[in-house]
């Protein structure tokens, strides 16, 4: 225990000796001053810690509840001990509504009473200082769990959007495919094909954020340093920033590798690096660091969804306009902006994709003095194969100044009987049209059911199944083992507008052999299955 700090307010020098002795003989350590005008007391009070006030009620110049007052408005919160050497109920009732500990007169055995109510007022700001620790703590927490829980219902939002403009998106696509497949030599209906496949890309380059915001987005985890990923990546942003801006980094080649998907942490380094670069009245700088971290469950209390471990902490640092309260508690809101329309999902986006790689993303600012955004992914001792499926639309194709271009490819025909599972009329019709071309014969079921009855009642082979994820009777997780438990050799390809993460992984853990997400280019799809088919 540090020593004990106790100041006597008292203008009547042998009270205060009589008093001190009494303290001295129970803490003999105790540090006793003695303060005779009030005035001077609460200057001294202002500049010291004490433990203990004890405070003559009758005071030169001010009385006891005046002296209350200003340590109130002086917020000068230390336990006080009101003494006075004439009993009045109504002035101890007045000083303990102003927050007096307790209050006694001088008689009989006063001085004998004192270390008593020492020791009562230090045991009861013990227990307020406790009480108010954990009043902290559960307000500390009950943030952190609202933030949570909205940021949960945006993203379960943000997941439905992304599969509903998937499956939209897997028509236009799909359309213009059989445009540019059956008239490769008509140059108008070419040029319109092209604008609308550049559209629709651009369409699905935003389902994909919607996704990573939903924590759906990590497709293609691969292990590497943080340090030569970002050494990596800054050539392919760094000309997007402001000729004035320098761009500063520190990136350790001894920091532990991470499990990350590269093409969606390219897509959290740009976003970040954008915002810092709009918040810059250059000139400005801009630094990129990486480092190791042990983090403890110290780290973890504010910072929930971490578990203890090793971290690496990739860091964003800019000398801007920084932000405020209001701004920071909406940073992560998909399309915010502090521009007068928003134009993407940016920090929304990064929130999903790093909480899907089990990290988290902390940023702290303040107006004028900038801003540092950090992000802690959990670092790992060698590489961990996953199992992992690349939507076909990025797989096989080029990104040529932000719009998606399909290589021309030679389409991987086939051969045999395919069941089409999905509940969307215009999808079934499109997929029936791509999969004959592509030379399958095809059968259709629009749900669960229909599914299973076709599995069973079929006279003749099914070779493979391009299963949906959501269908109106049952989901694609009950669906799968009742087809398998038909036709035990059928090959299944997993096919949905959401990502892998979640239900598409459960089937694929449960046996399913691939996962195709929509929207798919006619090539990508047609390789897939053959890929399946041939059991490569």
């Amino acid at each position: 225990m540090n020593m004990l700090r106790i100041m006597i307010i008292e203008d009547e020098r042998n009270h205060f000796e009589l008093m001190e002795h009494a303290i001295k003989k129970e803490f003999p350590d105790a540090m006793v001053e003695l303060c005779e005008k009030a005035d001077l007391c609460l200057d001294r009070l202002k500049e010291s810690d004490m433990d203990i006030i004890i405070a003559d009620y009758l005071l030169t110049g001010i009385t006891g509840l005046e002296l209350f007052e200003e340590l109130k408005r002086r917020e000068i919160d230390v336990p006080v001990i009101v003494v006075t050497g004439h009993g009045n109920e109504n002035i101890a009732v007045k000083a303990m509504k102003l927050g007096a500990f307790d209050y006694v007169v001088k008689s009989g055995d006063f001085f004998e009473l004192i270390p008593e109510l020492i020791r009562k007022a230090l045991r009861d700001r013990d227990l307020k200082a406790k009480m108010r620790r954990t009043e902290e703590e559960k307000k500390r927490l009950q943030a952190h769990l609202q933030q949570a829980q909205k940021m949960e219902a945006i993203a379960t939002l943000a997941g439905g959007i992304a599969h509903q403009f998937n499956n939209a998106l897997s028509s236009i696509t799909g359309h213009t495919g059989l445009l540019e497949m059956e008239y490769p030599e008509d140059e108008k209906i070419m040029d319109y094909a092209k604008a609308m496949k550049q559209s629709a890309h651009r369409m699905a380059h935003l389902t994909s954020q919607l996704l990573a915001y939903a924590r759906g987005g990590k497709y293609n985890p691969q292990t590497m340093s943080l340090s030569n990923f970002v050494e990596g990546t800054l050539p392919i942003i760094q000309h997007t920033l402001d000729p004035d801006i320098r761009l500063e980094t520190d990136l350790p080649q001894d920091v532990m590798n991470v499990e990350v998907d590269r093409t969606q942490m390219q897509m959290v380094l740009s976003a970040i690096v954008a915002n810092s670069n709009e918040a810059i009245d250059p000139p400005g700088r801009i630094r990129i660091s990486t480092r190791n971290m042990d983090i403890d469950q110290e780290f973890i209390k504010d910072h929930p969804g971490l578990t203890p471990g090793s971290y690496v902490c990739l860091s964003i640092e800019d000398d801007g306009k920084g932000m405020d309260e209001e701004t920071r508690d909406r940073i992560f809101d998909p399309f915010f902006t502090t521009h007068f329309m928003g134009r993407g999902l940016g920090m929304a986006s990064v929130y999903g994709i790093i909480k899907n790689h089990d990290g988290t993303t902390t940023v702290d600012s303040e107006i004028g003095k900038g801003t540092v955004v950090r992000i802690y992914l959990p670092a790992i001792p060698s590489a961990q194969a996953r199992r992992a499926g690349l939507p076909a639309i990025e797989a096989e194709e080029e990104v040529e100044e932000g719009v998606v271009l399909r290589p021309q490819v030679e389409l991987a025909m086939g051969e045999g009987t395919v069941l089409v599972i999905e509940d969307e009329e215009p999808l079934v019709k499109l997929f029936r049209q791509i999969l004959e071309m592509l030379g399958y014969r095809v059968l259709e079921a629009m749900t669960g059911e229909e599914a299973v009855e076709l599995a069973k009642t079929f006279d003749g082979q099914i070779d493979l199944a391009l299963l949906d994820i959501k269908l109106p009777d049952m989901d694609g997780g009950r669906v799968y083992p009742l087809i398998m438990e038909v036709r035990p050799n059928l090959k299944v390809i997993v096919c949905s507008g959401y990502s892998i993460n979640g239900p598409a992984q459960e089937i694929l853990d449960a046996g399913a052999q691939a996962f195709i997400q929509k929207p798919f280019s006619i090539s990508a799809l047609a390789e897939k299955l053959k890929e399946v088919l041939e059991g490569k």
